[in-house]
Formats: structure tokens, C-alpha cells, sequence
């Protein structure tokens, strides 16, 4: 979209904070697939930059709305890195998973192989820094809305599954099996693995085919969205990947990337609805 034609920019923002009107944290912001959020800005900020000359505090306005949304977005490093920089990890703190390519190596038939690392990170909000940042608190009801949504089957809740598993995708009935009773996170974890594993199914990948990738999927729409992924265990990836050809890693990672923001383009969508939606109702009530 041309910065022109956006409706919020950076301008709309800092003029609400100039004018001392409320917004909600997201009000303005690009959700990106990749995980990023943007703030984008126009020709207004140069407008708004003329009329900051005659606002007291002026040199506060950014950072009144940075302390404002900062709480949302993470700051993440391992524990070596925290260390260097003379903060500790609490105990008992539950390390974040990522999964980074390592190096390159030569096989005993001299083909190419490629190593995959898993790394383990903290959160500024789980060291003892003292500066005031804490993991986000997802809006539960709003994600899960967006989340339900954009299923590509029907959702039906049921008390009908076996041992611990939350949710399932039945291919003959294209419909994803809910237990009752859980809570947003345990929906959310098990529905976006379910959602990913359904969209491979009408294209015609088996279940066993695509787990992997619906699983790691899931991870990073948990990261995404603000729910907590020490549950999940990536400690067998090595062992998965390690006579894998560079090109095969790289084409699992592409699936996982892909699945991943397939359903973030179709939440953001939804969500991005549901906020004008809201806008719309709240100035037809003033």
C-alpha cells in the first residue's frame, strides 16, 4: 500500500499523543508474517514536525509512546549474552527454543551436509535487569477469535478424544476436534497445529507427512501471539536433520516459514477487521 494512502501513520499516532487521546497499544501497526511489526510514516510527520515546535515537552512525545507499547516485544539473548552484560537468568526460568542453521560439513561419501543448532534464549522480563520490561499478555479472546476463524474446516468441541490429546484434525468428517475444557493456551497450541495439518490435508499431504512442520508451525505462532512455548521440545531436531542435503533443510524450514504465515496473514486480516469494525462503532456512538 502507498504510505500516502494509509489511514494511521506515525503522524496520527503522535498527534493522539500530543492531544492526550487514548489509543489501544496496536492502533496503527503493520503486523508483518514474518513476526515484525511496523509503524509506517508519510508526508503528514513533516506536519507534524512543524507543530511539535509549539508543543511543550515536545522532546517527550516519542517516548511517551514508546513506554506505552515497549512492554509488548521482546528482548531476547542466551544465557552466555545476558552474562556479558552483567545480568543473570532467574532459576528456575524456562528457556525459549529457536532453531538456527549451523555450519556446513563434508560426508564420508563427500557429499555437503548442513548442521541445525537449537538455541536457547531468555527473555529480558525472566533475568534480574532492572529495567521495567515484561513478556506481552496476549488478548486471548481476540487472538483465539482471529484463530478460529481462519480455520479451513469446522471446529467442533467434543469429550471424545483419546488420552492427552487436545485437539485433531478427522479428515473424513474435514472438521477439527476441540476437547472441551481447555484453556486459551492449550486451544491456541493445539488448534494452530490442527489448522496447518488440515490445510496440508486438502492438498493431499498425510498427517505423518506434515507433523513436524505443523508442530514447528505452532511454535512460532505461539511466539507471534504472546503465549508460552516452554512446552514445546526441539531437541531432536539435530538427530532429524543431520543427513539431510542443505537444500532438503532449507525446503523444510520454507514449509514451516510458509504454514506459519499463511494463518498470520488470515489472523492479521481478521483482526485488522475486527479493529475497524470497533473503530467504526466506537465513532458512531460519540
Amino acid at each position: 500500500k502507498r504510505p500516502d494512502e494509509l489511514d494511521i501513520s506515525l503522524a496520527t499516532v503522535m498527534g493522539n499523543v500530543i492531544e492526550n487521546k487514548p489509543f489501544e497499544d496496536d492502533f496503527g501497526i503493520i503486523h508483518c508474517d514474518e513476526g515484525i511489526d511496523l509503524m509506517p510514516c508519510n508526508v503528514e510527520l513533516s506536519g507534524i514536525e512543524s507543530y511539535l515546535f509549539t508543543v511543550m515537552s515536545r522532546e517527550c512525545i516519542m517516548r511517551t509512546y514508546v513506554n506505552q507499547i515497549k512492554n509488548n516485544y521482546d528482548y531476547l539473548a542466551d544465557f552466555e549474552t545476558w552474562k556479558e552484560k552483567g545480568v543473570f537468568v532467574r532459576k528456575g526460568e524456562k528457556a525459549i527454543t529457536l532453531l538456527e542453521p549451523g555450519n556446513e560439513f563434508t560426508r564420508e561419501d563427500g557429499s555437503t551436509g548442513f548442521s541445525v543448532n537449537v538455541k536457547k534464549v531468555f527473555d529480558i522480563s525472566q533475568t534480574n535487569s532492572r529495567r521495567n520490561y515484561s513478556h506481552r499478555t496476549p488478548d486471548e479472546r481476540k487472538v483465539l477469535k482471529a484463530l478460529i476463524a481462519s480455520s479451513p474446516c469446522d471446529i467442533r468441541m467434543t469429550n471424545e478424544l483419546d488420552g492427552n490429546i487436545c485437539a485433531r484434525y478427522v479428515p473424513k468428517d474435514d472438521a477439527i476436534y476441540i476437547r472441551q475444557g481447555l484453556d486459551g493456551y492449550d486451544i491456541f497450541r493445539s488448534l494452530s497445529q490442527e489448522i496447518v495439518i488440515a490445510d496440508f490435508a486438502k492438498k493431499g499431504v498425510a498427517r505423518e507427512d506434515c507433523a513436524f512442520t505443523a508442530y514447528c508451525a505452532s511454535y512460532i505462532l505461539c511466539e507471534r501471539n504472546g503465549f508460552d512455548t516452554g512446552d514445546y521440545n526441539f531437541d531432536k531436531a539435530p538427530e532429524r536433520f543431520k543427513d539431510a542435503e542443505p537444500k532438503a533443510i532449507r525446503g523444510q524450514l520454507d514449509k514451516i516459514r510458509d504454514s506459519a504465515n499463511e494463518v498470520s496473514q488470515d489472523m492479521n486480516r481478521i483482526m485488522e477487521e475486527q479493529q475497524k469494525a470497533k473503530r467504526s462503532r466506537d465513532d458512531g456512538a460519540r
